[in-house]
């Protein structure tokens, strides 16, 4: 996990969604996301839909870089899918900031942008943040639907 200069901002830690198990296999855990943002003083959210991809997530929020420039505010749909699953995680987000990309810097138009998830599916992010005290960690639905499904998968793959 990076330190950045964000770091003092953040309330909880970033758990880096881009790790590599190298054994035999090299394995990515890499998130695919596919987003929406919602017109200003509209309702809908626009039918264009743009590509990105996960670089870390933490309890309530997603770092992802795409090739579309947010804005601070900005409210977005996310179809959130983890490895080896063709369902997506739906999530309602918000923008909390946007800059040119440090993971691909030598491409022109990527961006680096952080949000903040209000729900996952229907249910509100903010009253799943617990204190997880066997671990020690604090948990949330957001880690629990992209590390548990991804756990879950990994699972049943090896046992075929």
């Amino acid at each position: 996990m990076e330190a950045s200069s964000h770091d003092e901002e953040r309330k909880y830690a970033r758990y880096d969604s881009n790790l590599k198990i190298e054994f035999q296999v090299n394995f990515d855990v890499e998130t695919k996301i596919n987003f929406r943002v919602k017109k200003k003083n509209e309702m809908q959210y626009s039918p264009q839909k743009y590509p990105a991809v996960s670089n870390n997530i933490s309890v309530e929020g997603i770092g992802f870089t795409s090739h579309k420039k947010l804005n601070k505010g900005d409210q977005l749909l996310l179809d959130v899918y983890v490895p080896a699953s063709e369902k997506p995680i739906r999530m309602q987000a918000e923008t909390r900031w946007c800059r040119k990309s440090s993971y691909h810097k030598d491409e022109e138009n990527a961006y680096d942008t952080g949000v903040e998830v209000h729900r996952i599916d229907d249910q509100v992010l903010r009253t799943t943040i617990f204190h997880d005290k066997e671990n020690n960690v604090i948990w949330s639905s957001l880690l629990d639907a992209v590390f548990s499904n991804f756990k879950h998968i990994m699972a049943e793959k090896k046992h075929k």
